[in-house]
């Protein structure tokens, strides 16, 4: 049985610094124009720290997972998320400084580095479950029979990795026409397993 890392661990927490990073985002937009300056920057900067913090130990935790145990992880979805994590760092950044200078802080961007923050942790608690679900199956595999008069094609199929699910999260933008003929966007996430 497995008894490595912390992958359960490490998702629970990258799921849990999604919901506040995208919960104090959406708080802060919403109080743009209509609260003094300072709650909107109270706000974000929580969401921003909560990406800052949880981004790292999410990531580790997957990385506790592969660490001697022949697991590979989501490797794609690693570098997506530490893209996202760089943009979403820089972006709340920049945010937090025009606000403290005292520049009026437009609509969008706030919510926006807030589903970036979402996404990236999102990805790493995914690559932890997956990481976790390989190095389980890696210390499930049965050893091979040593003994001379073992059948060639069972020590073959004994060889064989099992197939692992593989969860796959991107993000996606689609232009949409809505039934007053008005033209918009639409930002998400899709997912496959």
């Amino acid at each position: 049985p497995h008894e490595g890392g912390w992958g359960r661990g490490g998702a629970i927490v990258g799921f849990v610094g999604a919901a506040l990073a995208i919960g104090f985002a959406a708080g802060a937009e919403s109080t743009i124009g209509k609260h003094e300056l300072g709650t909107t920057i109270a706000l974000g900067s929580v969401a921003l720290a909560s990406l800052l913090v949880m981004a790292p130990i999410s990531a580790a935790g997957g990385s506790s997972e592969r660490s001697g145990t022949g697991a590979t992880g989501l490797l794609g979805l690693r570098i997506t998320g530490w893209i996202l994590y760089g943009l979403t760092a820089a972006d709340g950044a920049g945010l937090i400084a025009m606000g403290a200078a005292g520049v009026s802080i437009p609509h969008g961007p706030s919510i926006a580095a807030g589903v970036l923050g979402m996404a990236s942790l999102i990805m790493f608690a995914a690559d932890d479950l997956v990481s976790r679900s390989e190095a389980q199956a890696q210390s499930q595999q049965p050893m091979l029979p040593e003994h001379a008069g073992a059948d060639l094609e069972l020590r073959q199929s004994l060889m064989q990795r099992p197939t692992t699910p593989r969860l796959v999260v991107a993000p996606f933008l689609t232009p949409v026409r809505l039934a007053d003929g008005a033209t918009g966007g639409l930002l998400g996430v899709v997912g496959a397993f």
